[in-house]
């Protein structure tokens, strides 16, 4: 049985990993179109992304045993309400 766990996406190096698994893990898949890299680096950059100014994201990696980030997810916390009382949120998953 594999196990996995997961690590908050702290250091330059992870969070580089972070953005470019999707690259790993679909890269077999010929009808998969991949992420353009420089979008998803604004998307996660508190200095380029509207969404830092009322909330904030922790994002995760999945490793499994041999220490190898298998997946990703990040958490959105949004303190934005709209008008119907809902929160907004980015979404990032991959696995």
């Amino acid at each position: 049985m594999v196990k996995y766990y997961t690590l908050i996406v702290d250091t330059d190096r992870d969070l580089r990993r972070f953005i470019k698994l999707p690259l790993n893990i679909y890269r077999d898949y010929p009808k998969w179109i991949p992420p353009l890299i420089g979008e998803m680096q604004r998307k996660v950059n508190p200095e380029k992304n509207p969404f830092f100014e009322y909330g904030q994201v922790k994002m995760f990696g999945v490793f499994n045993e041999f220490h190898e980030m298998v997946g990703r997810i990040a958490a959105p916390i949004s303190k934005l309400i709209d008008s119907n009382g809902e929160t907004s949120n980015i979404a990032i998953n991959a696995c």
